[in-house]
C-alpha cells in the first residue's frame, strides 16, 4: 500500500519538476528508477545534470525542516540509492508540500553534512506508521547553505498543471486533497 502511493506521488511531483524545468527553456528526461538511481536528467549549458526529487510534508503541517533517508536499516548496513549513488547524483530536491516550494541543494554538498557525528539521527516515521520501518534519517535545514542549499521556487503551478492530468492524483486520497487546495488557490 505504502509503496502504491509513494510511486503516485513521486510520479505527480517530478512531472511537476519536468514541467517547471522546461518551462524555464531547460530540457529535463524522467529517468526508469529501475535503471537509473536519480529521478531526473536536465541539460543545461550542455552537460547534462541529475536530479533526486524528495517531496515532503504530505499532511501539510508546515515543518521547517526536511528529512531525507541515510539508512535503509536499523542496524547501519545499507545505504539508500542517493547516498550509494552519489557520484553521478548532481542534485537534490526537496518539495515542500506545505509552501509549495521547491529547495534545490547540492548533493555532494548535502551528503557531507549528513555523514558526520553531529547531525540528529531519528528513527525513520517513527510514531507515524501502523508498523515500524526500518532505516533512519537526518534533518535537513531549509535553506541552509552549509547543507548545500543552491536556490529555492515555487512549485504550486506546476503541481496543479500536472496533477489536473493525472487520474492517478485525482483518485488517491491525500493527493486529490492536495490537489483540490491547489485549485483554490
Amino acid at each position: 500500500m505504502y509503496f502504491e502511493d509513494d510511486i503516485i506521488k513521486s510520479n505527480w511531483t517530478e512531472a511537476a519538476m519536468i514541467s517547471y524545468f522546461e518551462s524555464q527553456g531547460i530540457p529535463c528526461q524522467k529517468m526508469d528508477h529501475r535503471i537509473f538511481p536519480y529521478d531526473l536528467t536536465i541539460m543545461s549549458k550542455g552537460k547534462a545534470l541529475t536530479i533526486e526529487v524528495k517531496a515532503l510534508d504530505w499532511s501539510r503541517k508546515g515543518y521547517d525542516q526536511a528529512v531525507i533517508e541515510i539508512w535503509h536499516d536499523d542496524e547501519r548496513t545499507k545505504r539508500p540509492q542517493w547516498i550509494a549513488n552519489n557520484q553521478s547524483l548532481d542534485y537534490v530536491v526537496f518539495i515542500n508540500m506545505a509552501d509549495l516550494t521547491a529547495y534545490v541543494y547540492d548533493a555532494k554538498l548535502l551528503l557531507g553534512q549528513l555523514i558526520i557525528p553531529r547531525i540528529y539521527y531519528s528513527k525513520a516515521y517513527a510514531g507515524t506508521a501502523p508498523v515500524h520501518c526500518p532505516g533512519l534519517i537526518s534533518k535537513v535545514p531549509y535553506g541552509a547553505k552549509d547543507f548545500g542549499f543552491l536556490y529555492s521556487f515555487p512549485v504550486g503551478e506546476y503541481l496543479l498543471e500536472t496533477g489536473e492530468k493525472m487520474a492517478s492524483v485525482k483518485d488517491d486520497l491525500q493527493t486529490k486533497c492536495i490537489l483540490q487546495a491547489l485549485r483554490r488557490g
